[in-house]
């Protein structure tokens, strides 16, 4: 079966988001594989899988939020925070660890539901040097030895569990505004996402391109100004059909977007702020009722309460981003869990936790 390929994006949009976890303290993971599903789970490329499954709620996160809600002192806010822990998130795959952890989990998931991936260790993409796969810093061609193929090893191993696998957010955005053709970013994006579709081609995936938000877009090289105005799902709008001009299918063109921490807009104080932005507030639910036959899901791609990245400029890890006006302070370093700004997106969210989850 031809698995699809969809569009995706960070915040808004097509895929994702997210927060980065390099730095994350590992925590034991909760399973209780008596729900795992006993049948094979196929996914029909020429539909909306997202109609018949539900973001799957990790034991990575939900351990992260129960550990957060008994250090919340007002009664309110900690039972609506506690609510997050049962919201399905993304598992971020960077290193060779999180590859083991992922087929712990992948045994647990019911046939209902869909277990969410982000693969995140493309070598260039945030640096000149390849990035550690928690292996050798050697040649990115252990890219696609030790870390795609692994990853699709794993899969193929749970072919009960249905899988949605968001490809290398941020690659997209960089290698697009990179006009450097010979770039090390460049080579390495054309050589290893191709190769990375190609291994999670099976029935049981359904895949998408991470292809940012629409701040993450140059627009300087577009002539196109007025788009710097446009909202997320008018981005994906905008994208898909310029896509489908270009020969794409429509199933091919379709996105699903984090709506983990945009529930309270116009709080940024520039076009691309996006550290730990102050006021955040959760945002819709998991839900494949979307309003659009371009959008199919909204989904929780980020966690929410781990921070985008520390706002101390003498420590590690400092981005400029971070300390900002407009970002909450002080923040820790990326990845690591940020309990104020939890409590902050959980007081904030919109619409409020104790509305229940929709399909």
């Amino acid at each position: 079966m031809r698995i699809r390929t969809e569009l995706t994006s960070i915040l808004a949009i097509a895929t994702v988001l997210a927060g980065k976890a390099q730095g994350k303290v590992a925590r034991p993971l909760i399973r209780d594989i008596s729900s795992a599903c006993s049948t094979p789970a196929i996914l029909d490329a020429e539909t909306n899988v997202w109609k018949d499954h539900t973001l799957y709620p990790t034991s990575y996160y939900r351990n992260e939020v129960e550990q957060a809600v008994k250090a919340i002192d007002d009664v309110q806010i900690r039972e609506k925070a506690a609510k997050a822990a049962d919201v399905g998130t993304f598992i971020w795959i960077k290193t060779s660890n999180n590859i083991t952890d992922l087929a712990k989990e992948a045994e647990a998931v019911p046939c209902n539901y869909i277990l969410g991936l982000v693969l995140d260790s493309l070598p260039y993409k945030e640096s000149k040097a390849p990035r550690s796969l928690g292996l050798d810093d050697g040649a990115p061609v252990q890219y696609q030895t030790s870390f795609i193929d692994s990853i699709a090893e794993v899969i193929k191993s749970s072919p009960n569990t249905a899988f949605a696998v968001i490809v290398e957010p941020y690659a997209f955005p960089a290698y697009f505004n990179d006009t450097s053709v010979g770039d090390d970013l460049a080579k390495s994006y054309r050589e290893n996402v191709p190769y990375a579709l190609k291994a999670l081609d099976l029935p049981n995936v359904v895949t998408y391109i991470d292809v940012g938000n629409s701040n993450s877009m140059d627009w300087d090289r577009q002539r196109d100004v007025a788009a710097r105005e446009m909202n997320e799902q008018q981005f994906v709008r905008i994208l898909s059909d310029a896509l489908r001009k270009n020969g794409l299918p429509p199933r091919a063109t379709h996105g699903v977007m984090d709506t983990s921490r945009n529930g309270v807009p116009g709080l940024r104080w520039s076009w691309d702020d996006w550290c730990n932005v102050n006021g955040a507030g959760l945002g819709r639910r998991p839900t494949s009722q979307t309003g659009d036959e371009r959008l199919d899901t909204f989904v929780w791609v980020a966690h929410p309460g781990e921070s985008d990245g520390s706002s101390d400029p003498s420590g590690p890890g400092y981005d400029a981003f971070c300390g900002k006006d407009d970002a909450l302070k002080p923040s820790p370093a990326v990845g690591q869990w940020h309990q104020v700004y939890f409590e902050m997106l959980v007081q904030n969210a919109n619409p409020s936790q104790q509305c229940p989850n929709v399909r």
